[in-house]
């Protein structure tokens, strides 16, 4: 192959690699597209303008080994570290941390002894800084 093609090869293997973590990491946020399973809420987080690049999913399932609530965000343009709160309704069910990759997760589950919300239809959902500036939202169907 001549030395042009492999040059080619090689900025396109580049380019597929940068992609795959953001794509990976995100493949959870599609699953907010998908129909809801019996027990399982899905809520999807879109940013709000100040943050548009910023969007997450809320799963709240019922089971018969208990209720768990978990949040997942990607907020590129949120410091890393920073700490953030999770809202439902007006209360403040959490925080969370922002990873280096621009992430946060928090995970709330019955059987540990947390205390974990229920989403009824209507119910609003938000992510917010510590100053209170809503970084994602979304609201329960």
């Amino acid at each position: 192959m001549p030395r042009a093609r492999w040059w080619i090869v090689g900025a396109v293997t580049a380019l597929l690699v940068a992609l795959a973590g953001p794509l990976i990491s995100a493949g959870w946020v599609a699953e907010a597209a998908r129909p809801p399973k019996p027990g399982i809420a899905v809520v999807r987080l879109l940013g709000t303008p100040d943050f548009l690049d910023s969007r997450g999913v809320v799963r709240a399932i019922t089971s018969p080994s208990g209720r768990r609530f978990s949040v997942m965000a990607i907020m590129p343009t949120v410091a890393p570290g920073e700490i953030l709160d999770v809202f439902v309704g007006a209360d403040k069910v959490g925080s969370m941390a922002v990873t280096a990759d621009g992430t946060a997760k928090l995970e709330l589950r019955a059987r540990r002894g947390d205390t974990v919300p229920s989403l009824t239809s209507g119910t609003g959902i938000a992510i917010k800084t510590s100053a209170g500036t809503t970084v994602v939202q979304g609201q329960a169907s």
